[in-house]
């Protein structure tokens, strides 16, 4: 009894894999979703068209919000959002926890089976339905504490809504290592469209703030529906002794990291909250989201095509630096001259997107650009470091990285919200120093090829910035807000510019012209000369 305990604790942390032969048919019939092999050989392309896909995704998604808020508010009563908002914090961290970074350990793995992706699958229900019976839980505590008893109602039905996800985590996870990302994103847009016109009939037939409630549950009603449709792969029953070892080891340093950024990220409203009360929470918080809006619309799509694609070349170090380095650029050829921009008309955009009552804003969305000029070449690292399976490193890394953040922001309260701001902008910095020392030697990226990824649109935004700084002191400072966009026209065409006057510019950008036009859908060209 005692040799087969151990025999089974050996099998499950060090991986090895006991595959029954009644699942080997099964292995069979669903290894277009385990095996990556077929991905290498166009991998370039399938990056750029994925990240496209999700960049489209993003974008239709927040058109659809920004155009449902505009019909919801005149539909319903501000109290209404207020309940849902009330809800809504303890939702989004139980969300940060729900997959256990196992969804992330089946995109990154080199070898999966069918077994193991079951397991996982129920584990992930098991773990989902904890959080949903918790938080049914804890409505009358929240109810209590906010002293609205509706919101006992309100926080089981949506606490329904983790036992759903739940469901759906795992062919997420395989459509994502199949690089599959234009199926995701048709999902997000179908499931966000059709939950929005559920939420819109229901507040038209006087239903209140449960319109908000059915918006969220029927949105992940229909990503559930969509993605059984879209995915083909079906669970089988869980298993022992198949070598999950790796997955939850993988796992729990994915969700530490997860909850050690998730705190230090937030901590910044908690200061200012505590120091300085709601007024200028709300003027940093929107300050904020004015910086992180337009650059997440960028990072997000990129760190989201980046961990399928490095896994898929994790034995492979010339081809995964090579890759990463392509990645890199890409990604800041488009931020790095958007936060430029952003921050140089501040005034501008703040007056457009917010309104003249939120000047005090603009002094500290100028700070935080500072930072997020840099901020995506922290996360794409960490990203590496995940693809290389190295997640020990990741969640040290992320553990340093809070530590920094909130030791600055600490110091930069003294200050006030804008101190906070610089402490925040402080710690980005001090956070690429620890991935160039740390983060990157457990990865085949070097230092050098980070620089030199990062050198030209660095270098261009910079020379592009002090331009338009140039113009603006020239003509003079004040303008009506329309003319943001023949600003943001100038910007961008003396950008393109620069590019084509610095050494090196010109065949960089002939480099991205060919990624993009070899991700249109479509023939290739090789396809088309093969067919003559």
């Amino acid at each position: 009894m005692t040799e087969k305990v151990r025999q089974y604790t050996d099998s499950c942390l060090v991986g090895e894999k006991t595959i029954d032969q009644g699942e080997q048919p099964l292995n069979e019939k669903y290894r277009e979703f385990f095996s990556t092999v077929h991905l290498r050989a166009d991998l370039g392309r399938k990056a750029i068209r994925g990240g496209a896909a999700v960049m489209a995704a993003e974008l239709g998604s927040n058109i659809l919000r920004i155009g449902s808020i505009t019909v919801l508010a005149r539909l319903l009563l501000p109290e209404d959002f207020g309940l849902i908002a009330m809800v809504a914090s303890l939702m989004v961290f139980a969300e940060r926890f729900k997959e256990l970074g196992l969804g992330d350990a089946t995109v990154q793995k080199k070898e999966i089976n069918h077994e193991q992706v079951s397991t996982l699958f129920w584990i992930n229900i098991l773990v989902c339905a904890g959080i949903a019976l918790l938080l049914a839980g804890l409505s009358k505590t929240i109810a209590w504490f906010y002293q609205e008893p509706r919101l006992t109602a309100v926080s089981i039905v949506l606490a329904s809504t983790f036992l759903l996800s739940g469901l759906v985590i795992q062919h997420h996870s395989l459509l994502r290592r199949q690089m599959r990302f234009g199926a995701l994103a048709a999902i997000q847009l179908f499931s966000t469209g059709f939950s929005i016109v559920v939420a819109i009939v229901l507040a038209y037939y006087d239903f209140g703030y449960w319109a908000l409630v059915a918006r969220e549950l029927s949105r992940n009603v229909f990503v559930l529906i969509a993605t059984f449709l879209v995915c083909a792969w079906r669970p089988g029953l869980p298993k022992r002794n198949i070598g999950l070892g790796d997955f939850l080891f993988f796992g729990k340093n994915v969700t530490g990291y997860n909850m050690v950024h998730f705190f230090s990220r937030n901590f910044d409203k908690i200061i200012i909250g505590k120091l300085y009360g709601s007024f200028w929470v709300g003027i940093y918080a929107n300050a904020y989201q004015l910086i992180s809006v337009p650059v997440s619309q960028i990072q997000y799509p990129v760190n989201t095509v980046a961990l399928p694609a490095l896994s898929t070349l994790q034995g492979e170090p010339a081809e995964f630096r090579s890759h990463f380095e392509k990645l890199l650029r890409l990604m800041t050829f488009f931020s790095m001259p958007v936060v430029v921009f952003v921050a140089l008309f501040a005034d501008l955009v703040s007056n457009l997107l917010l309104g003249a009552k939120w000047t005090k804003a603009i002094p500290i969305f100028q700070v935080l650009a500072v930072g997020a000029f840099i901020e995506p070449v922290v996360y794409i690292v960490a990203t590496a470091l995940q693809a290389v399976g190295k997640t020990k490193e990741y969640f040290r890394l992320g553990l340093i990285n809070a530590i920094l953040f909130i030791c600055c922001q600490g110091i930069g309260s003294l200050w006030g919200a804008i101190g906070v701001a610089a402490g925040v902008s402080s710690a980005v910095f001090l956070s690429l120093a620890v991935c160039l020392a740390y983060g990157l030697r457990h990865t085949p990226v070097k230092i050098s090829s980070l620089l030199r990824g990062l050198a030209i649109s660095s270098l261009c935004s910079l020379i592009t910035a002090l331009i338009m700084f140039g113009v603006r002191y020239a003509v003079g400072w004040t303008f009506p807000t329309p003319w943001v966009i023949p600003f943001l026209i100038g910007g961008a065409a003396i950008y393109i510019g620069v590019w084509l006057v610095v050494p090196g510019g010109r065949r960089q950008l002939s480099e991205y012209w060919d990624q993009i036009k070899g991700a249109i859908p479509g023939p290739r060209r090789q396809d088309r000369v093969a067919q003559r």
